[in-house]
């Protein structure tokens, strides 16, 4: 789950210790490549001394392997000169191993889908190899019923040691843990200053959202990384919030939350069906015809008479003085159902018709060839009997295309039916049928 959480790629800073234990790095391998290089070529001068060629061929093969070897050991001295060189350049100002770098994108390995096995060798050379920059290990923990998830990046580099980070909270709420896993090992990996965001709230019940990651509810604090960061929030009979801010210069911030009571709006509703009752969302309105105040936004509702329900959804911020809702006539269930049925059977009944239709038709098209090639006898008979072919063949065919019309009503009927469970508009109307008063 924290991996979906980092599937995107995001910025990191590459401090500069980094930056030099890669240097190392990339010096080291090269070097030892160049040493087995010139090992090769002295396997390859010795072997010259068991050469079965004359001493005039010995003497110029070894002259040059060891121009050779001479020339690949001032190569690896070169290469010695330059590494020293890049590890501290002259001139250069070390800003220490805290300041930033050079930026860098980080994503994940096979896109997250693969797990990474470095094998026998040594985990930053295996690494390297893999075009990987960091190992991301977990473990899990239960600690007197909180789930404790620990996770640890390491690079395998000398001197910098596995960057850990922890999140722990109740089963029920792994979400809000992964949140905030995914959000610190982006801070760790950003190498940027966290920063703490305290958070004041003076309604309650309310959903505190932080870039898209729910809060915990009651959880005061929450660590991010510094810069900018969009604070979401909303409570039932509010107005939701949104704002993005930068955090940045401070260790911490208070953030005051306090949300605007929703200002409800006079409406009446009435439906085709005097007495239906009608729900709002959650709430149960009363029974139509009547009158009620309501929040200022598109809502979903449910009109409801006996055992026959007709969703509907109203956007009361076109401030109507009444609605009106057209409510279904039979349950859309049972309607459905014996549609479908009915569909069902009719396809059948095509099916069942189309071998007659095409035998009967096959029949009759091979006795007019084999009549016309003379392969019949001409007479009476033979004619009665093609004439009988072609007449059950009008029928057959006649019938398959009753059939095929009959389906296609059939699926239009029930599509029909289908359209009836989708939610449907109530109408504002102007002037509305006397209610009872609030």
């Amino acid at each position: 789950m924290v991996l979906q959480k980092l599937t995107g790629t995001f910025k990191r800073n590459v401090q500069n210790v980094e930056i030099r234990a890669r240097a190392l790095q990339s010096y080291d391998q090269g070097l030892e490549k160049l040493l087995q290089e010139r090992s090769a070529l002295v396997s390859i001068r010795d072997k010259i001394l068991f050469e079965t060629v004359s001493p005039a061929t010995r003497t110029k093969r070894r002259k040059t392997a060891d121009a050779n070897i001479r020339a690949k050991e001032s190569e690896i001295r070169q290469y010695q000169k330059t590494g020293v060189s890049f590890e501290t350049p002259a001139g250069s100002t070390d800003r220490g191993a805290g300041e930033t770098g050079i930026p860098a994108l980080v994503s994940l390995w096979e896109g997250g889908i693969k797990l990474f096995d470095p094998g026998t060798a040594p985990l930053a050379q295996s690494l390297r190899n893999s075009g990987i920059q960091g190992l991301l290990t977990g473990s899990l923990e239960d600690i007197a019923g909180y789930l404790v998830v620990t996770l640890s990046l390491e690079t395998g580099l000398p001197g910098l040691d596995p960057l850990v980070t922890k999140a722990a909270g109740p089963y029920e709420e792994l979400d809000s843990i992964v949140d905030a896993l995914s959000s610190a090992v982006k801070t760790t990996l950003s190498f940027v200053d966290p920063v703490t965001l305290r958070f004041s709230v003076t309604q309650e019940n309310v959903s505190i959202y932080v870039d898209g990651a729910k809060l915990p509810p009651g959880m005061g604090e929450f660590t991010v990384a510094e810069g900018y960061h969009r604070i979401e929030a909303s409570a039932p009979g509010f107005l939701p919030s949104s704002e993005e801010s930068d955090f940045s210069g401070a260790s911490a911030f208070s953030v005051a939350i306090d949300l605007e009571i929703e200002t409800l709006v006079s409406a009446g509703f009435s439906s085709s069906v005097t007495g239906s009752l009608l729900y709002l969302e959650t709430v149960y309105l009363g029974e139509s015809p009547l009158q009620a105040r309501i929040l200022p936004r598109i809502s979903l509702g449910r009109a409801v008479a006996g055992d026959v329900s007709t969703w509907y959804y109203l956007d009361a911020t076109e401030y109507a003085t009444a609605y009106r809702i057209e409510s279904n006539k039979v349950n859309t269930k049972t309607l459905i159902d014996k549609r479908r049925s009915v569909l069902y059977w009719s396809l059948g009944a095509l099916y069942i018709s189309l071998p007659f239709a095409m035998l009967t038709h096959g029949v009759t098209q091979d006795m007019l060839r084999a009549y016309d090639a003379d392969y019949l006898t001409k007479d009476q008979s033979t004619i009665n009997e093609i004439n009988g072919w072609f007449l059950a063949s009008n029928v057959t065919t006649g019938i398959s295309i009753g059939l095929g019309i009959n389906y296609a009503v059939q699926l239009v009927r029930y599509l029909l039916a289908a359209d009836q469970a989708l939610p449907q508009r109530a109408r504002p109307v102007k002037h509305a049928n006397p209610v009872p008063g609030e």
